[in-house]
């Protein structure tokens, strides 16, 4: 029988692979529904993007990026904690994107996700920050 800190990293790894499906599929809708109210985003060179739809608007914008798509090439690293009520995850990305060249252009990039477990039980994203493991060319 499983630990109760095993059970709330096996609920919470689900609801990240969920949170990641809906980035693949650029489903702003589904991904807001992971958000608590007052969410922030910390992306790279930009001002922290607060609150539900100012954070799904930022992942908006990065869709709209010509060829986006984004990869999530190993599992994600899991922490809760032992009272089931915060953890968070941490992941590699490999984002892709359409260069001034017109080639794709692929970088790899990081997120640290904190996560908090609502009075449903269910589980939504609090915090985000990422950023890229390298220099990312500009869009032209």
């Amino acid at each position: 029988m499983p630990s109760k800190i095993e059970s709330h990293v096996t609920e919470f790894r689900t609801a990240d692979r969920e949170a990641q499906q809906r980035v693949v599929d650029k489903d702003v809708r589904g991904l807001r529904e992971l958000l608590e109210e007052d969410a922030t985003n910390y992306g790279p060179n930009a001002p922290p993007a607060s609150g539900r739809n100012a954070f799904a608007q930022s992942f908006e914008e990065a869709f709209e990026l010509q060829g986006f798509a984004v990869g999530y090439p190993r599992p994600s690293k899991v922490v809760a904690a032992a009272s089931g009520e915060l953890g968070y995850t941490v992941a590699e990305e490999e984002i892709t994107v359409t260069g001034a060249d017109g080639g794709r252009l692929t970088v790899q990039s990081h997120y640290l996700a904190v996560w908090r477990r609502q009075p449903d039980g269910s589980w939504k994203i609090a915090e985000n920050m990422w950023n890229f493991a390298q220099p990312f060319p500009p869009q032209t």
